[in-house]
């Protein structure tokens, strides 16, 4: 576990939004320090806690990271006799079949691109690239490939439900969509899209897998947790799942459910209120501003 107390000499955070033009926006600062004395505790998998950490520091937190989720390719691209690299292969060789692709997240970005890169070097003309969130978006954008101007600027919920309102994708009869993710997960853009008229296939490029943390570690952040302790970022059911069950090993569980509980989104936390988390603060989505404004939030109230 890593414990880094930083109270950061420098103007509060500010979240970078990126839009079609790949030059980043600025949006609304949080107060800086409005976290001093607060210890929280981020579970996101360590390449992408960073920019969180971060933020967090800088408005006064002392943070630890102790990562839920473990997230590794689903397969080594050089093993060309997996039967997953074949499945792969063959859905990024026909990409110039689908007219809409999709990805899902950053993880879907940095390893379905690998993939695409592999076997176009310049990309097919025709398709209409998505981004569930500005941050995949912006992944996506370092890569050169532009996305629709729509998912870029979601201020409020970065899901399935959000990018399936787009005017774009309502009447698709006789197209074909590829939705780059992880193994699993949720099939309501799937379902929805083959509703509307889609072919809809994933191609599934990486997998989530529990991390395995020593015994006690989790007891041990808790008992020194002085009285202004969050967890934060539990992102998905399987890391909620996954901190439950450490929390089960360290004999910290109803400890733990008498912490606030930060996560994005209704349908998590409502997985966490069922669990007996008693309180759960839901930001907008899983975005670093969103988080920091429902900090803010719960800060002037508690």
């Amino acid at each position: 576990m890593r414990y880094c107390r930083q109270c950061i000499n420098k103007p509060s955070f500010d979240y970078m939004l990126v839009p079609k033009s790949g030059k980043p926006e600025k949006m609304p600062s949080a107060r800086k320090s409005f976290l001093d004395g607060w210890r929280i505790l981020v579970t996101r998998p360590e390449s992408q806690a960073g920019e969180l950490v971060s933020a967090l520091q800088a408005c006064g937190a002392e943070t630890a990271l102790l990562p839920m989720m473990q997230i590794k390719p689903v397969t080594d691209q050089a093993d060309a006799d997996n039967a997953t690299a074949k499945l792969i292969k063959s859905q990024v060789l026909d990409l110039d079949q689908y007219q809409h692709v999709i990805f899902i997240s950053t993880n879907a970005v940095n390893y379905g691109v690998a993939w695409i890169e592999r076997y176009w070097p310049q990309l097919p003309v025709g398709i209409c690239w998505y981004a569930i969130g500005a941050a995949t978006a912006a992944a996506l954008h370092s890569h050169g490939i532009q996305t629709e101007m729509h998912t870029q600027i979601m201020a409020g919920s970065m899901n399935s439900e959000a990018l399936l309102s787009l005017p774009a994708l309502q009447q698709l009869s006789g197209s074909k969509a590829l939705i780059f993710r992880g193994c699993g997960g949720r099939e309501t853009l799937a379902q929805t899209l083959r509703e509307r008229g889609a072919q809809a296939d994933y191609c599934e490029v990486y997998q989530r897998q529990p991390a395995i943390h020593p015994r006690g570690i989790l007891k041990s952040f808790i008992a020194n947790r002085g009285d202004r302790l969050l967890m934060s970022s539990v992102t998905s059911g399987e890391t909620l799942e996954n901190l439950l069950d450490t929390a089960r090993k360290d004999k910290v569980y109803e400890q733990l459910l008498e912490l606030p509980l930060l996560l994005p989104g209704k349908r998590v936390a409502q997985l966490a209120r069922e669990h007996g988390f008693k309180r759960v603060l839901v930001a907008e989505n899983a975005g670093v501003e969103a988080f920091l404004k429902e900090l803010d939030r719960f800060n002037q109230i508690s």
